[in-house]
């Protein structure tokens, strides 16, 4: 998925029910993650771990990629899937999950 935010913009993302690899593409960007406060510029990249969100201020014009795995094809579907509007979601899913994973 890739996302572009416009000079100015402060955004909030989703809780993302599995890690995933962030790329800063284009631009620039004040983060606040699970690690602190981070400057990412294009070509930087990482991994978040389940259950991150994030917080950022674009310095510039910024394109951001996040790459989930998934076999699903559905846009609406991989979204609402892979990720939760709040941590109480986030929180739910992985409890169910882990209730699953442990029968």
């Amino acid at each position: 998925r890739e996302g572009f935010v416009k000079a100015g913009t402060v955004f909030v993302g989703r809780v993302h029910k599995q890690s995933q690899i962030n790329v800063i593409s284009q631009g620039s960007v004040t983060v606040l993650s699970e690690n602190g406060v981070l400057h990412m510029k294009a070509g930087d990249t990482w991994v978040s771990p389940p259950g991150a969100q994030r917080a950022a201020y674009a310095h510039e014009d910024t394109r951001w990629i996040t790459l989930l795995g998934t076999d699903l094809t559905d846009p609406d579907e991989i979204f609402n899937t892979l990720t939760a509007p709040s941590f109480e979601q986030f929180e739910l899913a992985r409890d169910e999950l882990l209730r699953i994973v442990r029968e």
